[in-house]
């Protein structure tokens, strides 16, 4: 069963000696949930990027753009982007 970011900093934060090597991290990781966070629409496209389409034009700035769509589902809108992001990760 998949967790939220919150619960998995919960855990961290709880425990920090539990998680004290990279495969601990990993293992905790790889619970948390890639379902949209809390407040966030699932949306049915799903959109993965990464780099720049060419020397002017950076994948992010197009994400950017495509998060206000509810119809686009990105890692950025995740629980586990939630987690990876936190400060306790």
């Amino acid at each position: 069963m998949a967790i939220t970011a919150a619960q998995a900093i919960a855990q961290l934060e709880s425990n920090p000696a539990g998680f004290a090597t990279p495969s601990d991290l990993l293992a905790l990781a790889s619970q948390v949930s890639i379902d949209a966070g809390a407040g966030r629409i699932q949306g049915s496209v799903t959109v993965l990027y990464r780099g720049k389409l060419n020397a002017d034009v950076h994948t992010g700035t197009i994400v950017d753009q495509l998060m206000q769509s509810d119809q686009t589902r990105l890692i950025n809108k995740t629980h586990i982007s939630d987690f990876l992001d936190s400060d306790e990760f």
